[in-house]
């Protein structure tokens, strides 16, 4: 059974906030730093979760050679086990692979009492967002099991006058939506996240800022998200 996460509704974030206030990340090793995402400050909650080396090993020469995981399901805490159990069933990295994935599913409808929570499972080798955009969602939890991280800013690092369209032709690279690439910051392989967006009550113009990493075909990813269902 996993940790519990002591949960609080969202509906009861604290008041509206603006431009200029602080917003910032909350990381740990302690999968506890999840609940942090109900700080008004934070807008992404990083647990810094190592993957088992073994399995690691083995879902990787999986992708290496061409395997790929591919799921998409709304999933309640009564279907989510019989669900999960059913990915990759024949592969060695499997039943670590279920644990994994029920962990992450138990922990975000608990956090949020969710009675259904929308479940992705996605192989690329192509950047899925390549463009830095904020999700008009409440929040939505991002893990990367093979392949880099997410990338994101942070909130006081970003001119948020120079996101998507607003930047015109310019690239993120040199809009002026960040100083320096040194501005920049990458979950790790195994990183569990949980990202503020715009649509959190309180969070306006100041949902994360973030973007998928550059992949090609010869390093693919595996991620997964979860999102909160209506």
């Amino acid at each position: 059974m996993t940790q519990t996460l002591a949960a609080s509704p969202i509906a009861e974030s604290a008041p509206a906030s603006t431009d200029t206030r602080i917003k910032k990340s909350s990381t740990s090793v302690e999968p506890i730093v999840l609940t942090d995402i109900y700080n008004d400050e934070c807008n992404i909650a990083i647990w810094q979760r190592h993957l088992d080396s073994p399995f690691l090993a083995s879902l990787t020469t999986f992708v290496k050679n061409g395997g790929k995981l591919t799921a998409a399901r709304q999933l309640s805490s009564d279907s989510a086990e019989a669900y999960i159990r059913t990915l990759a069933n024949d592969q060695p990295f499997a039943p670590q692979l279920h644990a994994y994935i029920a962990e992450l599913v138990d922990m975000f409808i608990c956090l949020f009492e969710a009675k259904t929570v929308g479940f992705r499972l996605s192989t690329l080798d192509k950047a899925m967002c390549p463009r830095f955009h904020v999700d008009r969602v409440p929040c939505r939890l991002v893990t990367t099991f093979v392949g880099p991280g997410s990338q994101w800013l942070e909130h006081n690092n970003t001119d948020r006058e120079m996101l998507g369209h607003k930047s015109g032709t310019l690239t993120d690279d040199n809009s002026g939506l960040y100083r320096t690439a040194q501005d920049i910051q990458t979950l790790e392989t195994g990183d569990v996240a949980i990202l503020k967006g715009e649509l959190w009550h309180g969070n306006e113009n100041a949902g994360i800022v973030h973007r998928s990493p550059p992949v090609s075909s010869s390093q693919p990813r595996i991620v997964m998200t979860l999102d909160l269902v209506d």
